[in-house]
């Protein structure tokens, strides 16, 4: 029986939250496991009944101390998982060989006692993540590295009879992700841990750590090649939970429907420390998001690592081939999940997808990733698209909301009576934590214009051929997104185009003046291929990659992308825009925004909303139509 004391009811408080994305949009926080899966047999489920109740705890509310969970319906579970190490760690028996790593880079928060019940004292640790300051990763049972306080923040002595005082003696409290921070105490029990983010002073929830808004795709990956399918296979919903309530007396020993075992965890003699670099080949589909609805202009992008190099990525739709797609971003996130394989710090692929191309309905897209040893790996997902009746809107006044009506629910804003290049129709927009913003996911309507399938490109690459033609350049660079003169927010696309008779080495991207990184080059442009037709390659020109916009601080910026060819010449294309962003650069709770209590109305092509409850502030947020996304993107943000 794995019970614990009160040290673990007093275990869960305190937090603060919201996710910073890397540079390539990827949304969650734990970006380095905190316990290597090659280590691990068995794994708890979330919402189970191993261990004991961690959940909703009225005695520590009734205290004053809300920094548990503290919805009620969320009781009699077990809401963290344990993690059961490989049996020659169990026998064992120590509290110094089980390495335990920070799962991001940030700060200890607290350090208590526990244990006290078995007679090994070892420490419950907390981390405050540095990029979402609402999120805590606690650690149970830990030999804590001496660097660190023995006590730190503990709880208050007349609530917590082994309160520590603030140790005096350590060298430091920030913590790096991945690096060692301690030990598993194995004397007598096992690994644990939880996620608790804030969403008010009075409000806390616990995630689970394998959920898709805490774990990047990275880190999920090296459970994934240790057995796991899906995050569902530990995690038990809570409205499964609620409708399927576990028996009160379902504590006192093992139940084998709690536990998911690692099948491929190897051989249970030997432990390991790192991953082997010839042993992974892996690519994942980001975007489109499995199971979601996707319309207008969005992110298709993913990351693909692999020992002998990654060839290129094709990406298949409906299991028709589609094209390749440039890949090299910069991937901070898998380089941390992944640091033994070379190359995987630059391992992201993106590109700008007309999702409205498609026909309205059921989809599937597919990655295909080819290494240079001739193997094959790929990941897919399904989704449905949702269109007006043009594929592409070029008019920037066909939306008009002037006559049209608006109502909001929990994070959906529906539209009446539109209209949209003439034709009347409803819409409904729903609040996507990877945009970090509002999609249309429903149009109704029976609209009768003709269908135009001009790209929004055209308009640039025109221009682009005309200055061509007048001063003999065959070096060409535009910069399409962002837009200049507009306002960005959220994450979104940062996307051009580039042609050289020479070729194209690489595309530099500064902002505000400063070197940022390399975007990936390679995309297919029929429409630049159609105007350079005597250029190499140039029906290959497009560079892309998602940004996040709300990362850069709220004002003005620049953005300039420079093109460099072999023998050194360079073009270079600017723009200047605006960012609005909440007060998290990155929203990674998918229930953090509330328009039940909120307003709104709608003028020309906006829409307003008032009292909006995100991420547990209050804001007022105008969205406007934007052609270039072909969907509606926040434009200001105030505190009322």
């Amino acid at each position: 029986m794995l019970r614990e004391s009160f040290s673990d009811a007093l275990t869960i408080a305190v937090a603060a939250a919201v996710l910073l994305s890397t540079s390539t949009a990827a949304s969650q926080v734990v970006d380095h496991y905190y316990l290597d899966p090659r280590n691990v047999t068995e794994i708890s489920k979330y919402r189970s009944c191993a261990g004991h109740h961690y959940g909703y705890d009225e005695m520590m509310i009734g205290l004053g101390l809300y920094e548990v969970e503290t919805d009620p319906t969320e009781t009699n579970r077990s809401m963290k998982h344990y993690f059961s190490p490989l049996q020659s760690f169990r026998e064992n028996g120590s509290n110094n060989t089980l390495e335990l790593h920070a799962p991001f880079d940030g700060t200890i928060y607290r350090v208590t006692a526990e244990g006290h019940e078995s007679g090994y004292i070892n420490k419950q640790v907390w981390i405050q993540s540095k990029t979402s300051p609402d999120t805590f990763a606690i650690l149970f049972h830990v030999n804590l590295l001496d660097v660190f306080p023995d006590y730190w923040n503990d709880y208050p002595p007349e609530f917590w009879q082994h309160h520590g005082a603030d140790d005096t003696d350590y060298e430091r409290l920030a913590v790096s992700s991945g690096e060692v921070i301690g030990y598993a105490d194995l004397r007598g029990t096992i690994s644990d841990i939880a996620i608790l983010k804030k969403v008010s002073s009075t409000e806390y929830h616990y995630l689970s750590y394998f959920d898709e808004a805490v774990m990047t795709e990275s880190v999920f990956a090296l459970h994934q090649q240790r057995g796991l399918d899906s995050r569902d296979d530990v995690i038990v919903s809570r409205e499964f939970r609620n409708a399927n309530p576990l028996p009160a007396d379902c504590w006192g020993g093992r139940r084998d429907e709690d536990w998911v075992r690692l099948t491929k965890a190897g051989n249970d003699d030997e432990g390991v420390t790192g991953e082997s670099s010839d042993e992974v080949f892996r690519v994942s589909l980001e975007e489109p998001i499995n199971g979601q609805i996707h319309t207008g202009v969005g992110n298709l992008r993913g990351w693909a690592i692999g020992e002998a190099g990654i060839e290129k990525v094709e990406i298949w739709i409906d299991d028709v081939y589609a094209f390749d797609v440039p890949y090299g971003g910069s991937r901070g996130d898998v380089a941390n999940a992944f640091p033994d394989v070379s190359g995987s710090g630059e391992s992201g692929y993106s590109m700008a997808f007309a999702y409205s191309n498609l026909s309205a309905g059921d989809h599937t897209a597919k990655a295909v990733a080819y290494n240079a040893a001739g193997l094959v790996a790929q990941s897919s997902a399904s989704f449905s698209i949702e269109k007006f009746e043009e594929s592409f809107i070029t008019d920037p006044n066909a939306v008009d909301l002037t006559n049209a009506s608006c109502s909001l629910s929990g994070d959906e804003v529906s539209i009446t009576d539109a209209v949209v290049s003439g034709d009347p129709l409803d819409m409904l927009l729903k609040w996507r934590t990877a945009e970090q913003g509002f999609e249309i996911i429903e149009i109704h309507g029976s609209g009768t214009a003709s269908a135009m399938r001009v790209q929004r490109q055209a308009t640039s690459v025109r221009d682009a051929v005309a200055n061509a033609e007048s001063s003999g350049s065959t070096l060409q660079v535009t910069l399409e997104e962002p837009v200049n003169a507009e306002i960005h927010s959220g994450v979104g696309n940062l996307r051009g185009w580039a042609v050289a008779s020479e070729g194209v080495e690489k595309i530099e991207i500064f902002i505000d003046g400063d070197y940022a990184f390399d975007a990936p080059y390679g995309g297919a442009r029929g429409d630049v291929g159609a105007a350079f037709p005597d250029i190499s390659n140039s029906t290959e020109s497009g560079f892309s990659l998602a940004f996040t916009y709300s990362n850069l601080t709220a004002g003005t910026h620049t953005m300039e992308a420079v093109a460099r060819t072999a023998d050194g010449a360079d073009e270079r294309s600017a723009v200047t825009f605006e960012v609005v962003k909440f007060a998290q650069n990155f929203i990674s709770d998918s229930q953090a925004v509330n328009l039940d209590a909120a307003g709104c109305a709608t003028k020309g092509d906006e829409i307003s909303i008032t009292g909006a409850a995100v991420a547990g502030e209050t804001y007022d947020i105008v969205l406007d139509w934007r052609t270039a996304e072909q969907g509606f993107e926040i434009v200001q943000i105030r505190s009322p």
